[in-house]
């Protein structure tokens, strides 16, 4: 960005529309997690969240440091690692969606 104020505003939109996704994945992981299991399920949901999340700097790093090397090229590497992981999330994603549905409607049968 130009400004450190474009670069502030930009930054607090994407992390506003990066977070608005773990309020609706919480609550899915809630609906098939058994009662008995819920706390350390959302527990180890928001593990994984967190230490994810902490991650993508780390990764976009690496990636800068071990294939592009020049570090005025960074949007290099911020491409190369899209490219790549979220493809592989989609993919995720779709894979898991089939499971999740059976699951999901497997409990409304049981009234749950």
């Amino acid at each position: 960005m130009p400004t450190a104020w474009g670069s502030l505003i930009m930054f607090g939109l994407s992390g506003m529309f990066g977070i608005a996704g773990a309020v609706p994945q919480n609550a899915a992981v809630q609906r098939v997690a058994p009662n008995d299991m819920r706390g350390q399920v959302t527990a180890f949901y928001l593990f994984m969240f967190t230490f994810f999340g902490a991650m993508g700097s780390y990764v976009v790093g690496k990636v800068q440091d071990g294939l592009i090397g020049d570090p005025a090229q960074l949007w290099k590497a911020l491409l190369i690692t899209a490219s790549v992981l979220m493809p592989l999330a989609t993919f995720l994603m779709f894979k898991a969606i089939r499971p999740y549905r059976e699951e999901v409607e497997r409990l409304e049968a049981m009234g749950r």
